[in-house]
């Protein structure tokens, strides 16, 4: 049930089901941790920010140590306008595992969101060297990059986009992303 609870949110985008589901997930073991995360991540997408974080702390009582669980939470702060606590708890994470891309990705987010671009661009390069040639971490770069004033980086930058355009996808998104910087 827990399973069907993540299909739901992200393939089916049917929100009801996955709240159904994740009720089921729960019913049948209250330990998983899983339930608890993947229902955050429903709640946080319906704007309920209070429960989703509630969820996410019971998640973190099962598995306190659980890189997604930990990062999912900081995404959560984020999504709910709360930069700080978001920081506080991505760097948290990355305290667990510096090697955790999806923290640094998000904790740059945050960061740039704060007007703090030394701290953003840093961990938006930490990712990108974790993980070369990820668009969405090299659009979120770009747009720290050019909302920090480097404009010549931030052309670099979608250059790089374009040239990996002609090997593999490159959604538009990321690089509106970088335009919008």
């Amino acid at each position: 049930y827990a399973s069907l609870c993540d299909i739901n949110i992200h393939y089916d985008w049917n929100y009801d089901t996955a709240e159904e589901n994740f009720s089921k997930a729960i019913k049948f073991n209250p330990l998983y941790a899983n339930a608890f995360h993947w229902h955050s991540e429903v709640l946080a997408l319906r704007k309920q920010f209070d429960r989703s974080f509630g969820e996410s702390e019971a998640a973190l009582k099962i598995e306190p140590y659980s890189l997604s669980i930990n990062t999912q939470l900081g995404a959560n702060y984020i999504y709910a306008g709360e930069m700080q606590k978001a920081v506080e708890q991505l760097q948290k994470t990355i305290g667990y595992d510096s090697t955790n891309i999806v923290s640094h990705h998000y904790i740059g987010i945050a960061y740039a969101a704060m007007k703090q671009f030394d701290k953003a661009l840093f961990h938006l390069n930490t990712a990108d060297k974790l993980s070369p040639d990820n668009t969405r971490i090299l659009s979120t770069l770009g747009y720290a990059e050019a909302m920090s004033g480097k404009k010549s980086a931030a052309q670099k930058i979608e250059k790089r986009l374009m040239a990996l355009a002609k090997n593999k996808y490159v959604p538009p998104f990321d690089l509106a992303v970088v335009e919008t910087g």
